[in-house]
């Protein structure tokens, strides 16, 4: 059984559960392969990017506790007229910068448009 609240985190061995190319589909299978995110960051960031982007477009995008920026990532991805986002947090987890590493890799467009 695969539990969307594990705090398990998603690894290579995962990327076969993601096998749609829907942009959900599509970032999992990029956390995926950077391997140091609980599976269930990935649900709560695409779950609340998908509700603030409902009601706010445009803007500079300010993730404050973010952990690993995977929501302000998201944010960027469903909305593109976001110029910049903003990541912030006391301490941010060294494997932040893998995770961002293999999202502008799958997606360029992010490449300087996030700042930690």
């Amino acid at each position: 059984m695969f539990s969307p609240s594990s705090r398990g985190r998603l690894t290579g061995r995962d990327v076969g559960r993601f096998p749609d190319e829907s942009l959900f589909h599509r970032v999992a299978r990029a956390v995926c392969r950077a391997g140091s995110l609980p599976r269930k960051e990935l649900y709560e960031s695409w779950e609340m990017a998908r509700r603030v982007r409902r009601h706010f477009r445009g803007g500079r995008v300010v993730d404050l506790l973010a952990g690993h920026g995977l929501l302000a990532h998201v944010m960027l991805l469903l909305d593109d007229s976001s110029p910049t986002a903003l990541v912030v947090d006391t301490t941010l987890p060294p494997s932040s910068a893998r995770l961002h590493e293999v999202l502008v890799e799958a997606w360029p467009r992010l490449a300087g448009r996030i700042a930690f």
